[in-house]
């Protein structure tokens, strides 16, 4: 359960950030070209993710969590819950 918790939580935080990070790239590329000065050097670009980018990142992400869960989820099983919480 808490592998496939962290899973979860692993992958919504992967997307939010894909998420905010394209919306701060969005706000500076409208700032860049409402400058009179840098608008010429903005023109036609369109900074987005690649489609492998899309899938590769939040994969990774829940992968890794994933895999760093394992430790702690092995110990919790090994303890009773009485034990696992005289350290609170």
């Amino acid at each position: 359960m808490l592998i496939t918790e962290t899973a979860a939580v692993g992958a919504v935080a992967a997307l939010l950030g894909m998420a905010l990070g394209e919306a701060r790239g969005g706000g500076t590329d409208a700032l860049l070209r409402g400058s009179a000065d840098l608008a010429p050097y903005v023109k036609g670009w369109l900074l987005l993710p690649s489609a492998g980018a899309l899938f590769l990142v939040p994969g990774l992400t829940v992968l890794l969590l994933t895999a760093v869960s394992v430790v702690p989820a092995r110990g919790a099983t090994r303890k009773s819950p009485t034990e696992a919480m005289k350290g609170w």
